[in-house]
């Protein structure tokens, strides 16, 4: 099973190239064309440089106050549209401050309080007329063919990033149980994060170790889970009967479009 290549960066985490990926029919998905990745705040004059030479657009999914927070670099040459996928915080997903400031040991007690909070958003992404509104015009600039190479990235690069990721490589025509193995691989690439989170929780509410399941809660909060993707699969399928229909009806994007891009991006 082949998913996406991750690239090594000093300061950005969990940027990954869907290059090489394989579809149902065979193709190839081309390299250094469409990245998924974690917030840019922290990238290092080298991991600039690099994405510099590699991408000609940013698309950030962030909430304004993550933005106002930590903003994204400039990146000389790149265009940078800013698309906050969420009206409000979400705990888990949305990092600003004041959210993170809110999480509660008493709020996730169990791995299915954590669970059955995140499924909820990911049912968000398709049930909102916001967030549906908000992924219709990330997919106008990416079905445009202005550009080309294109990194879409949230804090993480897992929820919001991920939905995303999700309907590119369905359009592309790469098996659901690829998808979701490429979804899945975004924990091993958050290990350091999700502990930061968990030991900055820890010091607020002056514990030295959480309970185990409270500890896998938060994991499950801060982490990918089956369960989530599988949310949003649902909630299309449930509204729009199936995906296809979706990108048609829910998303706006015309067979054509979808054509064309499967041409643009494989081999």
């Amino acid at each position: 099973m082949i998913i996406s290549k991750h690239i090594p960066y000093d300061g950005v985490n969990n940027t990954r190239d869907l290059g090489g990926m394989k579809t149902k029919d065979g193709a190839t998905v081309k390299d250094g064309f469409l990245f998924r990745g974690g917030m840019l705040f922290n990238a290092s004059d080298k991991d600039k440089e690099h994405l510099t030479n590699m991408l000609d657009l940013v698309v950030d999914f962030r909430s304004d106050q993550e933005v106002l927070e930590k903003p994204d670099p400039e990146l000389e040459g790149i265009d940078n549209f800013h698309i906050p996928i969420l009206e409000q915080r979400a705990a888990g997903v949305t990092r600003e401050k004041k959210t993170d400031e809110q999480i509660k040991l008493p709020s996730y007690n169990t791995v299915e309080e954590a669970k059955a909070i995140m499924s909820r958003v990911y049912r968000r992404f398709v049930e909102s007329d916001y967030s549906r509104s908000q992924y219709e015009k990330f997919m106008r600039l990416v079905m445009d063919g202005k550009y080309e190479r294109i990194l879409w990235h949230c804090t993480a690069g897992k929820d919001r990033t991920g939905f995303a990721a999700m309907v590119l490589q369905r359009i592309l025509g790469i098996e659901d149980d690829v998808i979701m193995e490429d979804y899945l691989i975004t924990n091993k690439y958050l290990v350091e994060e999700v502990g930061q989170i968990k030991e900055m929780i820890r010091k607020r509410e002056g514990v030295e170790m959480f309970p185990p399941e409270k500890e896998q809660a938060l994991t499950s909060l801060f982490g990918a889970e089956k369960e989530y993707l599988l949310a949003s699969w649902n909630a299309i399928d449930e509204l729009y009967g199936d995906f296809h229909t979706f990108l048609v009806d829910g998303l706006h994007v015309t067979d054509e479009e979808q054509e064309r891009f499967r041409q643009r991006y494989l081999n």
